[in-house]
């Protein structure tokens, strides 16, 4: 079975959260896709860096939802 990685950014101070996005890589195992949701998480709230990270409280969401064959 296939995975596919969807991130959600949020702001516990807005309350609200952006649209999802979906990676554009195809992940061949729950593993994988988890592992790289972690990793790639970790990077965007690196790069969006501690001052707008604490002003904003933003965190991050992940899923990995099965493909459905085709």
């Amino acid at each position: 079975m296939k995975f596919l990685l969807i991130i959600t950014m949020c702001s516990s101070i807005y309350k609200n959260c952006m649209p999802p996005v979906q990676v554009d890589e195809i992940f061949n195992n729950h593993y994988e896709c988890a592992h790289e949701g972690y990793t790639l998480s970790a990077d965007i709230i690196k790069n969006l860096g501690k001052e707008r990270v604490n002003a904003d409280r933003i965190y991050l969401s992940f899923a990995c939802k099965p493909m459905e064959r085709s």
